[in-house]
């Protein structure tokens, strides 16, 4: 898999770049994640259902406006707040950052058994 297909996020005929690499990437990353964390726990409990997941799916838009840029959120769910269609790009982004994760740490662990410590460290096995 290249690196482009890695930090490119193709959801609802909207492609996206993140790489978690980069250092400014993923401090947006981090900042809508807490930026999220806190709406969540503003989510109206009791009220109509219309207004808790209007609630519930703006701290999803929140969260891609923050990462993406502002209006992100609305081309990726076509200006629909529909819960079931949050969930669904959610677990979509959440995939694709995890596949990112799993191929940076696959490429530390490989370049972690070279480095001079660790070569150290085996030879004292033997």
């Amino acid at each position: 898999m290249s690196q482009n297909e890695l930090t490119t996020w193709d959801i609802n005929g909207v492609s996206l770049e993140l790489d978690i690499d980069d250092i400014d990437d993923l401090e947006r990353y981090e900042r809508a994640f807490n930026q999220m964390g806190e709406a969540a726990k503003r989510i109206p409990k009791d009220g109509t259902a219309s207004e808790i997941t209007k609630a519930y799916c703006k701290t999803f838009y929140d969260m891609y406006d923050c990462i993406f840029g502002s209006g992100t959120a609305e081309k990726i769910h076509s200006k629909k707040y529909s819960a079931k269609e949050c969930e669904t790009v959610y677990a979509s982004f959440l995939a694709f950052v995890s596949a990112q994760r799993d191929a940076r740490n696959a490429a530390r662990e490989q370049i972690a058994r070279y480095l001079p410590q660790n070569r150290a460290q085996r030879r004292r096995k033997k």
